[in-house]
């Protein structure tokens, strides 16, 4: 089955750090400060945005 072989392939290196560390942030954000999501959301585009353009 193709789609369990994609799953096989998966590892942990294979994780985008600041992808993750993004979401956890806004997650915690929206948890503790009951953020609006649409205002997270865009905060979120513009230090993804900000950190791929330094980090590359």
């Amino acid at each position: 089955n193709q789609s369990s072989d994609l799953w096989r392939q998966f590892s942990l290196a294979d994780i985008d750090l600041i992808a993750l560390g993004i979401f956890v942030t806004a997650f915690f954000v929206i948890r503790k400060f009951k953020a609006s999501i649409l205002s997270v959301m865009a905060g979120s585009a513009v230090v993804g945005i900000a950190l791929y353009l330094w980090i590359g």
